[in-house]
This record gives C-alpha cells, structure tokens and sequence, in this order.
C-alpha cells in the first residue's frame, strides 16, 4: 500500500517537492545533507516513520550529543530565518497545493 501511495504521491507534487528541495539544498550548501533527505522524504513518504523530539533527546542524553548550548545554536537560527525568508514559504505552500491534490484524487 505504500507503494502505491508513493507512486501518486510522487506524480500529484512529490517530484516538485523533491526538485523544491534539492535546488535549495544547493543554495544551502552547508546544510545539504540534511536538506537532501528531506528532499528523498517529500517525494516518497509513504511507509517512512518520524522520529519524536522527544526520542530524539533520549539518543542525545544517552550518547553525550549535547547541542543546546554551542555556538551552532546562533547560526542555526540565522539559517532559520534565511531559509524562511527564501525558500520556508515556497516549500509550504507546495506541500499545501500537493497535498490539496491527493485529497482531490481521494474523493473521486
């Protein structure tokens, strides 16, 4: 079933979310990599799970990955606005306008 959620997924805006994306992981440079599986995770997210914060900061506290307080945290947030500014906007109205079509294609 997911295959096949992924399949008209892709073809009803998947793959411009995907393209979306991978221009701005581009632009973005540094932060390509976790841009670029964000890109592959919009254009098949169809049998995929999310991982909670909340599990999230389980794994960290267990291995010592303490990011809160470094100097990462100030540029992170500088990204966060750029990537709002830019491309934050784009990238949701897409995921609004792809997934309008899917329900679309659900009530036929």
């Amino acid at each position: 079933m997911a295959l096949l959620g992924n399949i008209i997924w892709f073809l009803l805006g998947g793959w411009l979310l995907f393209i979306l994306y991978s221009i701005s992981a581009i632009i973005f440079f540094p932060v390509f990599l976790p841009l670029f599986r964000i890109a592959v995770y919009a254009a098949f997210p169809f049998g995929r799970s999310v991982i909670s914060k909340k599990k999230l900061d389980k794994y960290r506290e267990l291995n010592g990955n303490d990011t809160e307080n470094s100097a990462m945290t100030t540029i992170a947030g500088f990204l966060n606005v750029l990537w709002i500014i830019t491309f934050g906007w784009i990238l949701a109205l897409s995921h609004l306008l792809a997934s309008i079509a899917n329900l679309f294609l659900f009530f036929l």
